[in-house]
């Protein structure tokens, strides 16, 4: 299976975050000491435009502070265990739960490809 550019996205966020806690509907991402100085500076509008779009994403909150984003998504939306199995160690189980989550988007927000 051919990679997406969505895909190597992905893979490279995983690089600097680690899911720190989730359960259902929250998700706190941990970020790695070496891009905390990056977030400083980062413009977090396009984030939240993104979110108020997608119906299915509640809310965020980033903590440049502690190096953590909070992410509230619709539990009954969003599986929980897709969440978990696109932040998996493994490429294939990654993979997988990635392209069912890009499907998703698409079925919730068809023009989601415009907006990237």
């Amino acid at each position: 299976m051919m990679k997406s550019e969505d895909d190597n996205h992905f893979e490279q966020l995983k690089q600097w975050v680690s899911v720190a806690h989730h359960i259902p509907g929250r998700l706190r991402l941990k970020f790695k000491l070496s891009v905390i100085s990056y977030l400083r500076d980062f413009n977090t509008d396009g984030i939240k435009s993104t979110l108020q779009s997608f119906p299915a994403l509640k809310d965020y909150r980033l903590n440049i502070a502690a190096g953590s984003l909070v992410i509230e998504y619709d539990a009954q939306v969003i599986p929980f265990n897709l969440i978990n199995q696109a932040f998996d160690q493994h490429p294939e189980t990654s993979t997988a739960a990635i392209n069912q989550l890009q499907q998703l988007a698409e079925q919730l927000l068809p023009e989601l490809g415009e907006l990237s």
